[in-house]
């Protein structure tokens, strides 16, 4: 037959160790483990920031809504009516369901409307206490244009008081 010569790589001198290699294998896995763990870590600690940040600023929009829950009863407010013409300009600016500003020389201060009045009603109809529900009830009320507007405010009974 033909010669065959053997290809396969020369076998390590006897002084060869193959246990260092092997310790040298597994501490490199362990790296790469604590990496991957320390990013997952990291994205996850990311998450909690987040989430801690968005938690807080819904505490702060808790603490500042002008939102106001009415409750009847208490003897300490009363529903101001105002007509405003239709057409024409209110006067007032409002936050959520508060007025925040009444103009000089507008239909609302001739009205007598006041800073920290809550809106309830527009056309005797009960509104959600946010600002986008109001101006669309306003809105759609002077449309109809069947008379003068008729926004109903919470109001305090007593001067130095306010409903929110």
């Amino acid at each position: 037959g033909a010669n065959t010569v053997c290809k396969a790589p020369q076998k390590p001198p006897g002084s060869y160790d193959a246990t260092n290699e092997l310790l040298a294998a597994a501490k490199g896995r362990a790296g790469l483990e604590r990496e991957a763990m320390r990013a997952a870590n990291a994205a996850q600690q990311s998450k909690v920031t987040a989430q801690r940040a968005k938690n807080k600023e819904e505490r702060i929009d808790e603490q500042n809504d002008l939102t106001v829950t009415h409750q009847q009863g208490t003897g300490d407010d009363l529903l101001v009516v105002a007509e405003f013409p239709a057409g024409g300009k209110l006067g007032f600016s409002i936050e959520k369901n508060a007025v925040t500003e009444v103009k000089e020389g507008t239909e609302a201060a001739a009205q007598g409307v006041q800073r920290g009045w809550v809106i309830e009603q527009i056309n005797g109809e009960p509104v959600e206490p946010n600002k986008n529900a109001i101006m669309k009830a306003a809105l759609a009320a002077m449309k109809a244009a069947q008379g003068p507007l008729k926004v109903g405010f919470r109001a305090p009974m007593s001067d130095g008081f306010h409903c929110c």
